[in-house]
């Protein structure tokens, strides 16, 4: 039910389709403690081609 401290995929999806909340209680305390304030490394950093792979599995996931 639960990959490195976060809900599975299919729980994701799940609430998502269900346009449920994401509880922080649900995550581990690990996550919660998570900071990415600190020194920029590159200003030309972003994570939207890995955001988009996630948000189409999960749109695939919900229309199956």
């Amino acid at each position: 039910m639960t990959t490195f401290g976060l809900p599975c995929a299919c729980i994701l999806a799940e609430k998502r389709k269900k346009k449920l909340l994401i509880l922080l209680d649900e995550i581990h305390p690990h996550w919660q403690r998570l900071s990415v304030i600190g020194q920029e490394v590159d200003s030309h950093f972003s994570v939207m081609e890995e955001w988009n792979t996630i948000q189409e599995r999960i749109n695939r996931a919900l229309t199956r």
